[in-house]
């Protein structure tokens, strides 16, 4: 069984990615985001087979992988800004109306319970464009779905780029999440004091456990291009009260009001 399995998917991969010396320089948007969905189903369906995940070399790692070098593919000739392959709830894909920044998410299934996103984000620098697995100072992979990517600019000129999307702590503790990055030599995302607190980044943790039959998960509300942010507000049991804050950009961070 094992085997025959590995024999398959050896197969499928060759089929699906064939020479990409020869096929990936004429390929479409459309053919790319084909390949991605195949891969994407084929990793869900290997997610219901115990038997498979038990084993001790888990054939998703491959598949993951696979999606990763895919997207490798879109950067020769900027050919991501060309692209729209956002599919609700299977394929997050966002790019800056600048086209200098591409956010990429999708499940990866190997969360176990939890649900693992990862993202990958091509960026175009000083020095070219470049693509690369989103990772914190601790090394740990991002853990967000990335859907929505707008742009402000800074009093000297300098954009920054503001990121929503979701993820989850835990089955029952579902987060809204706000992430700005910046493109200088490299891409930057984690030492942007930009919000708050002098914080990168801004996270809503829901605990659905508290909820009552008419409470729900509220989501952030942007107005003007993202200047002014509606944040709900949360109790001490991290309940949607019903009530927004507004945080404002100065054109330096963003301050409450």
């Amino acid at each position: 069984m094992k085997k025959t399995f590995i024999i398959l998917l050896t197969l499928l991969t060759a089929c699906q990615f064939g020479d990409k010396k020869n096929n990936s320089n004429n390929l479409s948007c459309d053919n790319y985001k084909q390949k991605i969905l195949t891969t994407l189903a084929l990793i869900d369906s290997i997610r219901s087979n115990d038997k498979l995940i038990k084993n001790e070399i888990d054939p998703r790692d491959s598949l993951n992988d696979a999606i990763y070098k895919i997207l490798q593919e879109l950067v020769p000739n900027d050919k991501y800004a060309d692209c729209n392959f956002n599919t609700p709830y299977s394929l997050g894909y966002v790019i800056s109306s600048d086209k200098k920044l591409c956010l990429i998410s999708w499940n990866t299934t190997q969360g176990g319970t939890m649900t693992d996103y990862t993202t990958v984000a091509i960026y175009k620098a000083d020095s070219g464009v470049k693509i690369k697995t989103l990772h914190y100072e601790d090394d740990e992979n991002s853990k967000e779905y990335f859907d929505t990517l707008l742009t402000v600019t800074k009093s000297n000129g300098d954009k920054v780029y503001i990121a929503y999307g979701h993820g989850k702590e835990s089955s029952w503790m579902p987060v809204k999440i706000l992430q700005a990055f910046q493109i200088k030599n490299d891409l930057e995302f984690d030492s942007i004091p930009i919000f708050p607190d002098g914080e990168s980044g801004l996270g809503l943790e829901y605990d659905i456990t508290k909820f009552s039959e008419t409470d729900s998960i509220a989501n952030i509300i942007f107005i003007d291009g993202g200047r002014q942010l509606k944040i709900p507000d949360l109790n001490d049991s991290n309940v949607f009260v019903g009530k927004y804050y507004t945080l404002t950009f100065d054109g330096d961070k963003y301050i409450r009001r």
